[in-house]
């Protein structure tokens, strides 16, 4: 068993945890996690990367352990860009990063490679090259949503450790009960009341900012750096989005940008099927 090492870092005025997996001797592999997700799901997937690869994760501004944002107004798509430069321009400058994201994580860095193309030596995308409608509102809509629920989001209390796995493995059956039995420390906190998420709930509020597909493409035709995007064929997305628009958004790929399918697999499947991944990781790099 590979372990995981803790620190945490300031980054822009955030302390964020980070994790790490292997020797620090061995080629980069930096990853961000998804929505309400920690670096450290990465733990299972990085049991076979690390044995070729120096591991890093981090729990994203205001998700999991690290601390939550000081501003009063939510959290904003180019704030996790701009955490991510920091951490690249600040710890890892003087190294070819092989950066990986999954799902909000892959679009935050599909943004970053496409923005920083020589930054990165090579790009892994696990379903985050994906543009869903964000919604039919108008942008008057939008504001008067995030205004209006700014104060009132609020993550359940669960009485004990059991009914939180149970919470989990409901939204996730597909994962084994082992594995989020493992990841709740990392997803909660203790209270006076029982057991909460440790993000904070302003995660779940919209944001006043619209975004376009052209947003997406743009950054995606101007990295660089070979990439492999990684879709599960069980998840949600595929089903929903990627399954009618794959090839549409496949012109905006970087150039000769593998695409990989993974059969009966849904979309965190770095816990699903971190051996499967794995080997299709080793593949591509």
């Amino acid at each position: 068993m590979i372990k995981i090492q803790t620190q945490s870092f300031l980054i822009h005025q955030n302390r964020l945890r980070f994790y790490f997996w292997g020797s620090p001797k061995k080629p980069l592999i930096l990853m961000l996690h998804g929505w309400m997700d920690t670096g450290a799901s990465f733990h299972f997937l990085n049991q076979f990367l690390a044995k070729k690869f120096y591991c890093v994760a981090f729990d994203m501004r205001g998700y999991a352990k690290s601390q939550h944002s000081r501003n009063p107004l939510g959290y904003f798509f180019y704030d996790y860009l701009a955490d991510l430069h920091q951490i690249i321009e600040t710890h890892f400058s003087k190294r070819k990063v092989i950066l990986l994201g999954h799902s909000l994580g892959g679009a935050i860095t599909s943004a970053y490679a496409g923005s920083f193309p020589k930054k990165i030596s090579k790009f892994i995308n696990l379903e985050g090259f994906v543009f869903q409608s964000q919604s039919k509102k108008t942008d008057t809509q939008r504001i008067h949503q995030w205004l209006s629920q700014l104060d009132n989001k609020k993550f359940k209390i669960y009485p004990n450790k059991k009914t939180l796995v149970s919470r989990l493995q409901l939204a996730n059956p597909e994962i084994p009960q082992d594995k989020i039995e493992w990841l709740v420390p990392y997803l909660s906190k203790k209270t006076k009341e029982g057991y909460v998420f440790s993000s904070d709930p302003k995660h779940k509020l919209i944001e006043p900012h619209s975004f376009s597909k052209e947003n997406f493409y743009s950054c995606w035709q101007a990295i660089h750096a070979p990439s492999l995007f990684v879709y599960a064929e069980a998840s949600e997305l595929y089903k929903i989005y990627l399954k009618q628009h794959l090839k549409r958004d496949q012109k905006y790929f970087p150039p000769k940008t593998q695409c990989v399918g993974l059969p009966n697999i849904g979309h965190m499947m770095h816990l699903e099927a971190p051996e499967l991944l794995a080997k299709e990781i080793f593949k591509f790099l």
